[in-house]
């Protein structure tokens, strides 16, 4: 009896005051790349070349290369057009799995950020992000990758997030296994704060703690995401979409009919 109301009770609360849900995430295939080889457990110090953009509310935008910051502190430090730091992606230390660990978005400016964009391949230090397989992330996807993670904050109150998966990357030739991309789109725009699932503030962007004039703000947020490294073969093209073929094909179509009417004209 006793253990029949407990249940009731704590279905009751769950219902009243449900958890906001977690980043949504989508997949975008894009372009194709291929990869001769992937190594699975990736560290912070081997992202080294990964290009990681930053967009603000007030138009501000800067990217940067993922490298070595100070100590064992790994990472990106992004400045806007104006000079200003806007933001610094990190991992510390740098022997840090990341499909275990923390990155730490910490940032500079008394504005919201709308979005991050993470891009690896083989222009970028080779980075994968590695999706979490189905079912429930179970699978293995592409072989030598091992488990992924999904793009995630570490933080149950925030919803209206989307992390945007493109650019998919195969593995010797094979067909696509679902798991690998060489770019990540995170769009904070539409990002809502909710206390408990009972009072949301929508339309925040994200700025977790206001800075002060000088300095960054007091409290970085953190989210989860799972990389891998590939092997690509020197010259590595990306293949575009057939859809991409076809504009192409249009265009020196026109080409070619100017050129003939410019030759009549001679």
């Amino acid at each position: 009896m006793l253990k029949t109301r407990l249940i009731a009770i704590a279905t009751a609360l769950l219902c009243a005051a449900p958890l906001a849900a977690q980043a949504v995430v989508q997949v975008t295939p894009g372009s194709s790349s291929n990869t001769t080889a992937v190594t699975d457990q990736v560290s912070a110090n081997e992202m080294t070349g990964m290009r990681i953009t930053a967009t603000l509310a007030d138009g501000q935008s800067g990217f940067a290369t993922w490298g070595l910051l100070s100590g064992s502190t790994w990472g990106a430090d992004i400045f806007g057009q104006d000079g200003r730091q806007i933001a610094r992606v990190a991992m510390t230390p740098g022997t840090a799995d990341t499909f275990f660990s923390d990155w730490l978005v910490t940032l500079y400016q008394r504005t919201d950020l709308t979005s991050l964009q993470f891009q690896g391949g083989a222009g970028y230090g080779g980075v994968l992000f590695d999706r979490a397989s189905p079912p429930l992330g179970l699978g293995t996807g592409t072989a030598g990758s091992g488990l992924g993670r999904d793009f995630d904050l570490n933080d149950a109150n925030w919803s209206g997030i989307t992390a945007t998966y493109t650019d998919v990357v195969t593995l010797n030739g094979n067909p696509w296994a679902g798991d690998l991309f060489s770019h990540v789109s995170v769009d904070f725009t539409n990002a809502e704060w909710c206390t408990a699932g009972l009072l949301c503030l929508a339309g925040l962007g994200w700025n977790s703690d206001v800075p002060d004039a000088n300095g960054p703000n007091a409290n970085p947020f953190g989210f989860r995401m799972d990389t891998d490294l590939g092997r690509f073969p020197a010259g590595n093209t990306v293949v575009p979409e057939p859809s991409t073929y076809v504009l192409m094909a249009a265009g020196l179509a026109v080409l070619g009919i100017a050129a003939r009417r410019r030759n009549k004209r001679a």
